[in-house]
């Protein structure tokens, strides 16, 4: 198990772009802390790590539409949690898209405008875990066989969360249709 989360890290890595040999001793450091688990896709195990964040939840997603996790996002934020989503910005024009509830519940929502698609669904939780996979944030992600893993590890969440703050930089506001 510890060489696959090397290899996965030292893959993030090359992915993220961040500096060799630098990057390298954070991999082989994070590595060494991961704590990780690959389970079923379901967004009640999202739910229940959205619903444990305690300052921080940053959202990258290609499309959104799943009611559960943008109402655990709206709660998160309610709760006083700085949450903000990044989507593509086909999410715009899908008429199931939880873009309008999130932006007009006050979450920080935001277009990624430079590339045609962003093929990216990763959570990053209080900038200790990461959440991925393959299953994608939407209605239909459960009825696939689909999987997350979550990982528990600040050296690999503060790379996703650098990486986030980046694509940030490349984005437009969304406030939602007006209603």
């Amino acid at each position: 198990m510890k060489r696959i989360l090397e290899v996965f890290l030292l893959f993030a890595i090359v992915l993220l772009g961040c500096p060799g040999a630098h990057a390298i001793e954070v991999a082989l450091k994070t590595t060494s802390q991961v704590k990780s688990s690959l389970i079923e896709s379901t967004s009640a195990e999202v739910v229940k790590v959205i619903g444990s964040a305690r300052s921080e939840i940053l959202v990258q997603a290609i499309s959104f539409t799943s009611s559960p996790l943008a109402k655990a996002l709206v709660d998160a934020r309610k709760r006083g949690v700085h949450v903000e989503i990044i989507l593509d910005r086909s999410s715009i024009r899908n008429r199931n898209s939880s873009a309008d509830f999130m932006a007009h519940a006050g979450i920080a929502t935001f277009i990624y405008a430079e590339h045609a698609a962003s093929y990216n669904d990763i959570i990053v939780v209080d900038r200790e875990t990461v959440i991925m996979g393959s299953l994608d944030f939407t209605k239909d992600g459960e009825k696939h066989a689909q999987k997350l893993t979550f990982f528990k590890t600040e050296g690999l969440a503060k790379m996703y969360a650098d990486n986030w703050q980046k694509l940030k930089e490349n984005t437009e506001v969304y406030k939602g249709r007006r209603r």
